[in-house]
C-alpha cells in the first residue's frame, strides 16, 4: 500500500524514460506526464463496481469454492463479501474485533479462513492519535465472519501491517512496511513472530510467493527483492537500467514472472519477466497504462489466467482539514479484470 494511504507515491521517473529535450520539467507530475508511461495501453476490462463510494478500498481477495470477492475498507475499516450473485453484504461491520484500516487480506480456501491484515492510520474515519503505529493480523472463519484469533506484534512499534501470502501448508506471511519486516504465522506454532528484518528493506509492501513456495518476492523501496525461504537470505534482483521497479504495491507470481501494480504517478501493470534461474529481472512489460478508472490503483488478487485488481483507491480524495471529499466529488471503487 503506497506510503500509508494517503501519502501517494511521488518518486519520480528515471531520466532515462524521458523524451530527449533541452529543457526539462522535473517536477512529479511532469516526469509522469513525458514519460513512456504516460502513453494509454488499455488491456483490462471491468469485472464490478462497488456502490459505497466511501469505501477507499485496499485490497481484495476470492474464495474460489463459492466465487466470492473479499474487499477491504481503509476507511471504513470492514469487510464486504460480493457474492457470485452480485449481492455485496458486510462481512466484518465497521471497527468489529479493534479493526483499524482494512489493507491486505487473503482467502485461505482449503481451511476455510480469511486473514485479514489491520493498521492504524488515517485513512480510518475513527482514526485518533494513538491508533499510530498499531497493527494486527486477524483470523477470521469464512463461514460465519467470526473471529478465530488476532496477533499483534511483540515488539514495539512503529507497525504498518500491509500485504500477506500464505503457503499450501497453512504458513502466512506479513509485510510490515513501517518495522522494516516480514512476520510469519506458522501453523505449528500459531504465533506471530518476526521473521526477518535485513538492512536496505524500506516499507516492504507487495509481498509474492514462487510456485515452488522456496521463494519469497517482495517490494520495497529499493526495488524487488527476493529471500529464500529456507535460509532467510534476502537478494535485490538486479535488472537492466531501463526497468523501473520501484513503486510498486500490489506484487504476484504468474507464470514464472512477476506481476506488479504501480499507483502513484506511475499507473501502470507491468510484468517483470525473471531470468531461467530466477536471480534477475531480464525485462519488464507494460500490460496497463493509465486506464481511464485509474485513480491510485493498489492490489488484487490472480483469479485462474486473470488479475482482479482496485482500479480506484481514491486515498487522495480529502481536504486539507484531513475531511474526506462529499459524494459527488467520489466514485464508485471498480475493479479491473486483465488477463496477463
Amino acid at each position: 500500500m503506497a506510503r500509508f494511504c494517503r501519502l501517494l507515491l511521488v518518486t519520480a521517473f528515471a531520466p532515462s524514460l524521458l523524451p530527449a529535450q533541452s529543457r526539462v520539467d522535473r517536477t512529479a507530475y511532469a516526469q509522469a506526464r513525458d514519460s513512456a508511461y504516460a502513453r494509454p495501453i488499455n488491456h483490462s476490462s471491468i469485472a464490478f463496481t462497488l456502490a459505497e463510494k466511501d469505501l477507499l478500498p485496499e485490497n481484495l481477495a476470492y474464495d474460489p469454492a463459492d466465487e466470492s470477492f473479499y474487499i477491504g475498507s481503509t476507511r471504513k475499516g470492514k469487510v464486504v463479501r460480493r457474492a457470485a450473485n452480485g449481492r455485496v453484504t458486510d462481512f466484518i461491520p465497521t471497527g468489529r474485533d479493534g479493526l483499524w484500516m482494512v489493507v491486505g487480506l487473503k482467502v485461505d480456501s482449503a481451511r476455510r479462513i480469511l486473514w485479514v491484515n489491520s493498521s492504524g492510520a488515517s485513512n480510518y474515519f475513527r482514526y485518533t492519535p494513538a491508533d499510530d503505529g498499531k497493527a494486527g493480523l486477524f483470523r477470521y472463519d469464512l463461514k460465519s465472519g467470526r473471529l478465530l484469533r488476532k496477533f499483534l506484534p511483540k515488539e514495539s512499534g512503529p507497525h504498518f501491517f500491509n500485504d500477506l501470502v500464505i503457503t499450501r501448508d497453512g504458513r502466512v506471511f506479513v509485510t510490515d512496511m513501517a518495522g522494516k519486516a516480514i512476520y510469519l504465522v506458522s501453523p505449528s506454532a500459531d504465533s506471530l513472530v518476526r521473521w526477518v528484518a535485513p538492512d536496505n528493506f524500506t516499507d516492504p509492501n507487495g509481498i509474492a510467493l514462487s510456485a515452488d513456495e522456496r521463494t519469497l518476492y517482495v517490494a520495497t523501496v529499493e526495488g524487488l527483492n527476493s529471500i529464500d525461504i529456507a535460509t532467510r537470505t534476502k537478494t535485490l534482483l538486479p535488472h537492466p537500467p531501463q526497468v523501473d521497479d520501484v513503486g510498486i504495491d500490489g506484487l504476484y507470481f504468474l507464470n514464472g514472472s512477476l506481476i506488479g501494480i504501480q499507483g502513484g504517478r506511475r499507473n501502470i501493470v507491468q510484468r517483470f519477466v525473471l531470468s531461467s534461474d530466477r536471480t534477475r529481472i531480464e525485462r519488464a512489460e507494460v500490460l496497463e497504462a493509465n486506464h481511464p478508472m485509474f485513480m491510485n490503483p493498489t492490489t488484487g488478487v490472480i483469479v485462474g489466467r486473470d488479475l482482479y485488481y482496485i482500479a480506484n483507491s481514491q486515498f487522495g480524495s480529502f481536504e486539507k482539514d484531513g475531511s474526506l471529499f462529499p459524494p459527488q466529488r467520489l466514485f464508485e471503487p471498480v475493479i479491473l479484470r486483465l488477463t496477463p
